[in-house]
């Protein structure tokens, strides 16, 4: 989960949490809201957060994934660089336990990387956490607050909805990028993943800097959810079924305070452009990742199937990559034209599959179909840009969680956010009843919403 620790930075950063709450408890009983307003504690003093390791902060060594030992062999390491979303949340308070664990390069939908010691998904030991913020889903569903990750085809999307826990996928350039190396520059967004939407809405909006109005708390009555049902019948039966049922509950909510029709028929891709989506996505991501990595090709300590993946990339013709480039401009202007100008929102199951067997050799993403049953329906807001999250909405027969995604035009985090508690809240006491609800110590759906 956690491949990189810094002991002594951690406990002094624990120590000055501490002392503040020493003040806190000795001046205002421990009052946290009066902490806060004098100035005595930061907005975050004390939690305990994780950071994906290609995200840089201070006193550890970034290497996408990669050992220090394999990493160096290409490229220097350094631990004097921080990501400016790190520094964001060190002065909001937290206490950064470690980096988490991360497919190489992000190049992949599994959590499978051969360099460390291999991840299960909290729910089954056999099987798989998505990919790429694997470590950082983990982290969030164990028992973590929540954990930075990065995003640029679904690596906060897959993790969350395949391990249970709750996720977004910012506007691109929302949260800033200052001091993250971006390969991807077009399709990453850095964002959270969290045990709860209360610590994702807070995580979001300390990285942003956005905080909501009053019309986003009474959103219910208005907004429109659009849905294609050419979208639910390709995913497995169980996946299909939940995903609807979540919706169907959601929706039945926005009608009792007014929204006479709350969900939309309606087509979101043009025939057959489905298939292109995921091909227009896995062409420039690669394509991108092996102009920034090509160094990286000769590495043999670079896993096999990585160094593949960006060897494919740098063999692509122009022609393709600029055929892909056209495809997201069109994708760009067709949902901002004609399915945001209709709809609020749109839903669709997160991945088409549960939680897939953990790989057993080192083939990882070239096993391409398992890659498009967790990825094809992820890689759509990276294309256009646009936000999403994803909402735990249960178990299949094996007790595997289920997510549902919702994505907005460019900057509906905040709407989106509301969404997600609204169906959150509903759902809590009906998955309570899941033994497996035991791997979530700390959900607490009725802890005050207050911020102050």
């Amino acid at each position: 989960m956690l491949i990189k620790k810094n002991k002594e930075l951690a406990f002094e950063q624990a120590r000055q949490s501490d002392s503040r709450w020493q003040e806190c408890i000795g001046s205002y009983e421990g009052d946290y809201k009066r902490c806060i307003k004098k100035g005595i504690l930061k907005r975050f003093d004390g939690i305990i957060i994780a950071v994906k390791d290609e995200i840089c902060v201070k006193g550890y060594t970034t290497t996408d994934g990669l050992t220090d030992e394999v990493y160096q062999v290409t490229k220097g390491l350094n631990t004097g660089r921080q990501s400016r979303i790190v520094t964001y949340l060190l002065e909001a308070g937290v206490v950064i336990a470690g980096k988490a664990n991360q497919k190489p390069f992000g190049l992949g939908a599994t959590g499978h990387n051969s360099l460390f010691l291999e991840l299960s998904n909290p729910y089954s030991g056999k099987h798989d956490t998505a990919g790429s913020s694997s470590g950082s889903g983990v982290f969030a569903v164990i028992g973590g607050v929540f954990a930075v990750a990065t995003d640029a085809g679904g690596s906060i999307g897959m993790p969350a909805a395949i391990s249970g826990a709750q996720g977004i996928k910012p506007t691109e350039g929302k949260i800033t990028t200052e001091g993250y190396d971006n390969p991807a520059e077009g399709l990453t967004s850095i964002g959270f993943i969290a045990n709860n939407y209360q610590d994702l809405a807070r995580a979001y909006l300390e990285g942003s800097k956005k905080y909501p109005t009053a019309e986003v708390l009474q959103v219910l009555g208005k907004v429109k959810i659009g849905i294609d049902p050419h979208w639910f019948q390709h995913c497995s039966k169980s996946v299909c079924s939940l995903t609807l049922e979540c919706l169907d509950r959601l929706a039945t909510v926005m009608t009792k305070v007014g929204n006479s029709e709350p969900v939309l028929k309606m087509k979101y891709l043009p025939d057959g452009y489905e298939q292109d989506l995921w091909n227009t996505h896995a062409a420039l991501f690669v394509h991108y990742e092996a102009a920034e990595k090509k160094a990286f090709m000769n590495n043999w300590g670079v896993p096999a199937e990585i160094r593949l993946s960006l060897e494919m990339g740098a063999m692509l013709p122009e022609g393709v990559i600029q055929r892909a480039q056209g495809n997201q401009k069109f994708l760009k202007n067709h949902f901002h034209t004609n399915i945001f100008s209709r709809v609020h929102v749109i839903a669709m199951p997160t991945t088409l599959i549960t939680a897939p067997e953990r790989i057993k050799s080192h083939q990882g993403e070239l096993d391409l179909p398992k890659a498009y049953l967790l990825s094809a329906h992820t890689s759509l807001a990276n294309l256009t840009g646009d936000p999403r999250v994803t909402i735990m909405c249960g178990y299949d027969e094996e007790g595997l969680p289920i997510g549902l995604q919702l994505m907005a035009d460019h900057d509906g985090e905040l709407l989106l956010l509301r969404l997600g508690a609204e169906l959150e809240k509903l759902l809590a006491e009906e998955l309570e009843g899941y033994s497996a609800w035991k791997y979530r110590p700390y959900f607490d759906i009725s802890a005050s919403e207050d911020d102050e």
